[in-house]
């Protein structure tokens, strides 16, 4: 389905996904700067967490520069061929870990940057500042996201899109497991230990990946100008904050011995029906909103409509109005009493219903060549044009033709004149002239003779 799109909306949605690689950039890079100035900030932000690994950096610098790379426009085939070896260096890396992770192939690429430095030590249980599985699989997924990046499929679809919303999942479950202090990673949570700015970043690159093409894929359902498209965009971030402060402020009351653990859940359970209940009020009133909006804009239309259609019947000639495909849109009364026609068995029908069946087929020719040049003149100079009516019987007229340029397109005006009583008037001064020709040589030939 083609949806009109919020042009500007789309507009500020690219700005921000350049501004989000940016400062994935700047991050990676105050990281490696904490590597190299033992800077234990830079490297792990909250004290005791995870630290991001030097060449997990690397790779998000390179992950962000290929977005930016990638997502210019106008872009020269360096800047593409350069953004996506940077892609594919991504993928790579992440791929050679999953591989030293999962088998018993030993290639330690997360410990090509500062070797020295890293050793073992332990930052969240028994794990050290080596590259976290998932960061490492998020790697592959956001270097195939990048090599996808422009890629749509015949249905419309964006691959990319998807890959880097499975990035932003796993990255989004990290950062959930920091803010509600998960406190250790045994078990099925044994991979899970992403470096929190890590998490960040992989958020915001994921995020930058999608709005890049606003008006594809499953973007371009977020950013039409429709009442669903509006509404998405109020609830789907709701949808992803609200449940993140909710839960945060019920481990906040159990963290600090204010409720039971029961009634925490009550409070939890009461607070997600009220806030659902506020948005489905908020979303009504939007909705019945946009309806009203609707109503008043079809009744302007129909007023508008009306008032054209009361000036196109004070034309003292019939007056009929079709488009380019010949298919009547307008008449006016004169038209509808000339033809004898009810005024909707009119619209909607072609044109030569309104012609003898002899003149259909030289009439179409006749108007596709008009359309190639429209301009104001009359029909069929030096031909005796005959029109048809509802009853079939036929009657002289003169057609004049006017171009109309409207928001659907060109349209034809014809201004069509029954002129069978002049035709008659004509023919009973003829009849007249040759009589009185005839009188005039028979008083001459006497004149003569006598």
């Amino acid at each position: 389905m083609l949806l009109p799109s919020n042009i500007a909306f789309q507009k500020n949605l690219i700005r921000t996904s350049v501004i989000l690689a940016f400062i994935v950039q700047a991050i990676t890079l105050l990281v490696l700067l904490g590597w190299v100035f033992n800077i234990d900030f830079l490297i792990r932000p909250l004290s005791g967490s995870a630290a991001m690994n030097p060449v997990t950096a690397l790779s998000l610098l390179f992950a962000s520069t290929s977005f930016l790379l990638l997502s210019r426009n106008p872009s020269s085939k360096q800047h593409i061929y350069t953004g996506q070896l940077l892609a594919i260096i991504t993928l790579f890396i992440g791929l050679i870990k999953i591989i030293d992770s999962s088998t018993a192939i030993s290639i330690p690429v997360d410990r090509l940057l500062f070797p020295g430095k890293l050793g073992h030590n332990n930052v969240i249980g028994a794990f050290s500042a080596d590259m976290a599985l998932n960061s490492a699989i998020s790697m592959v997924l956001m270097g195939i996201a990048l090599l996808l990046v422009h890629v749509e499929t015949i249905r419309s679809k964006m691959p990319g899109q998807f890959m880097a919303l499975l990035i932003c999942i796993a990255s989004f479950l990290s950062i959930l497991i920091y803010l509600f202090r998960v406190p250790d990673f045994d078990g099925s949570l044994r991979h899970i230990p992403m470096a929190i700015h890590t998490a960040i970043c992989f958020q915001l690159l994921s995020i930058a990946c999608v709005f890049v093409h606003p008006d594809k894929g499953m973007m371009k359902d977020f950013t039409s100008l429709y009442a669903g498209s509006i509404m998405a965009r109020i609830l789907v971030p709701a949808a992803l904050v609200i449940p993140v402060i909710l839960g945060f402020l019920r481990l906040a009351l159990y963290w600090y011995g204010s409720i039971t653990t029961e009634l925490g859940v009550a409070v939890l359970v009461v607070s997600i029906i009220l806030v659902f209940l506020t948005f489905i009020r908020f979303s009504i009133n939007i909705l019945n909103k946009k309806d009203y909006e609707r109503e008043l804009a079809e009744a302007e239309l129909k007023k508008s409509r009306q008032r054209i259609q009361e000036l196109f019947d004070t034309s003292p000639d019939a007056a009929v109005i079709v488009d380019q495909k010949g298919l009547i849109q307008m008449v006016n009364d004169q038209a509808v009493f000339l033809f004898q026609y009810q005024r909707q068995e009119l619209i909607g029908q072609k044109v030569d219903m309104l012609l003898p069946e002899a003149m259909q087929a030289s009439h179409q020719q006749h108007r596709e060549q008009y359309i190639k040049n429209p301009h104001a003149r009359p029909m069929g100079v030096g031909l005796e044009l005959q029109a048809l009516k509802k009853d079939g019987d036929t009657f002289p007229v003169e057609i004049s033709l006017s171009p109309v340029q409207t928001e659907d397109g060109l349209m034809i005006s014809a201004s069509i004149r029954d002129v069978t009583e002049r035709k008659k008037l004509e023919q009973r001064l003829k009849k007249f002239n040759e009589e009185l020709e005839r009188q005039v040589e028979i008083k001459t030939t006497e004149i003569k003779q006598s």
